[in-house]
């Protein structure tokens, strides 16, 4: 596109200054989207733009919001012709070019603009644009040559997730065990999110992060899908228990995968995670030192949550608790949870036990269960 400004700054430079601060530019209008941290409530705009024949417009989409995307549903009121093109672009930091979607023949078509902070000011992600091209080439002039692109769009606030920090069920603030498993032991329900910094934890001598990724798209018109890897590698210490007793350093390996839904019209929210973790031990036989696997688990689960209306921001966090039982049976559509553990014997490495678990109910009789989501947030 040869509008794109190379001086190194924001490939959209040029076409900011001539919104004009009026913003009545003669090529490019800006529509500024500017949510507060706790509305849910869309934004509707209806427009219309002319583009005289041979000509083209622009309009800007800004997401000046913090800790929000925003979810964009184009939809068209004008009838389609073959001389008039609408085209959705969106710059690519990869590659530093525009990529264009035709949607011209569309009748509604979803969008989503990155919220404003560090990471997407760099790479112009808060930023994209719908392109109005009028192709008509008339022998006379007239208004009837004219573009007149008629279209709404209505703008969906989206929590801008990072990744899960944690989300458990509780009696109380303290009392983690009162699931049934198919043991017929009581256990804990708690989704850990990816441990990528544990600079807190004084235990941690080593930490690695082998990979850490994160991916986002549209599920489909109202479903926001974030998606979370990554792959640990962390070194423990810890002081001996007696005279005579001895702990020995831990090494351990997590590989998680993360998968939120967000349903942006509906207020829903599932989170789905599957853990891979390998507990390794460092022996402190001078003669012949080793690393010995210890435990391994792998685990499955999964928390699926009616609307939810009454998020916290704070702090980097997003978040929303319960208080009572009632609340929280009443917001949790379903839960699940696998288990898997094995344990070794550490000096001959035999495998002593493999079991496998299941979540089966949960304790509510008592008055004080809790539901507890937190999540990093992008600001």
């Amino acid at each position: 596109m040869s509008v794109l400004s190379k001086d190194g700054n924001s490939p959209f430079t040029h076409l900011i200054k001539n919104t004009t601060p009026e913003n009545d530019g003669t090529f490019t209008q800006r529509l500024v989207y500017n949510f507060k941290s706790n509305t849910t409530d869309p934004q509707i705009d209806t427009i219309d733009i002319q583009a005289p024949y041979l000509s083209s417009k622009i309009l800007m989409l800004y997401n000046q919001t913090p800790n929000k995307l925003i979810v964009v549903n184009y939809k068209r009121l004008h009838d389609a012709d073959d001389n008039y093109k609408v085209y959705y672009g969106k710059y690519n930091f990869t590659d530093k070019t525009i990529h264009f979607t035709d949607i011209s023949e569309l009748s509604s078509y979803n969008m989503y603009v990155e919220g404003r902070n560090a990471e997407s000011l760099t790479e112009s992600q808060n930023i994209a644009f719908l392109l109005f091209v009028n192709k008509k080439c008339p022998s006379i002039i007239s208004m009837d040559n004219t573009f007149d692109a008629h279209f709404q769009l209505t703008a969906y606030p989206v929590p801008d997730i990072e990744k899960l920090s944690t989300a458990s069920i509780t009696g109380g603030s303290s009392n983690l065990f009162i699931h049934t498993y198919s043991n017929n032991n009581k256990n804990a329900f708690i989704i850990s999110g990816d441990r990528i910094d544990a600079q807190h934890d004084p235990s941690v001598v080593d930490h690695q992060v082998n990979y850490y990724t994160r991916y986002r798209h549209l599920l489909n018109d109202s479903v926001c899908v974030f998606n979370i890897s990554s792959s640990t590698k962390t070194r423990m210490e810890y002081p001996d228990d007696g005279p005579g007793l001895i702990s020995l350093p831990v090494i351990q390996h997590i590989t998680k995968t993360t998968t939120i839904e967000y349903g942006f019209k509906s207020g829903e929210l599932s989170i789905h995670c599957i853990t891979h973790s390998i507990n390794e031990f460092e022996t402190n036989d001078e003669e012949d030192p080793r690393i010995v696997k210890g435990s391994e688990w792998d685990v499955d689960q999964s928390l699926h949550l009616h609307q939810i209306d009454n998020w916290l921001f704070g702090n980097g966090l997003l978040q929303f608790k319960t208080t009572n039982s009632d609340a929280t049976q009443a917001i949790i559509k379903s839960l699940s949870a696998t288990q898997r553990s094995k344990n070794y014997d550490i000096d001959t490495g035999a495998l002593m036990k493999d079991e496998t678990i299941h979540y089966l109910s949960t304790d509510y009789g008592r008055d004080d269960v809790e539901l507890n989501v937190m999540m990093d947030v992008r600001e």
